[in-house]
C-alpha cells in the first residue's frame, strides 16, 4: 500500500488529508468531522469559553469548528473531557467520495 499525506497550508492553519492507495483498492480519502460547534451551542457556550477551558485561542476554536484545523491528540482529549463525551463521539472519520 502506498500512503500519501497531503498538506495544504492556509494562513496559520494546516489542513491535513490522509489518503490510502493500493493497486487492489480504489482510491480512498478521509476527512475528520467533529461535533464541537453542536455541543457548544447545545450548552449555550461561546467559543471563547471553550477555548479558555482547553487552553487554546478563540481563533483555534473557530478553525476546529470549521474543520480547517485538525487537533492534536492532547487537544482532542481535552475537548472530549470538557464536553464529557468520548473522543469517538466528538470526532469521526468520514470517507470523501
Amino acid at each position: 500500500m502506498d500512503f500519501c499525506l497531503r498538506v495544504n497550508l492556509t494562513l496559520h492553519y494546516v489542513r491535513v488529508k490522509y489518503s490510502l492507495r493500493s493497486d487492489t483498492y480504489p482510491y480512498m480519502a478521509f476527512t475528520i468531522q467533529n461535533k464541537i460547534a453542536q455541543l457548544r451551542q447545545e450548552r449555550q457556550l461561546l467559543q471563547e469559553d471553550v477555548a479558555k477551558a482547553v487552553e487554546v485561542s478563540r481563533q483555534t476554536m473557530s478553525a476546529l469548528e470549521k474543520g480547517s484545523y485538525i487537533p492534536s491528540l492532547l487537544l482532542a482529549m481535552r475537548l472530549a473531557r470538557y464536553f464529557e463525551v468520548s473522543i469517538d463521539e466528538l470526532f469521526s472519520l468520514e470517507k470523501i467520495v
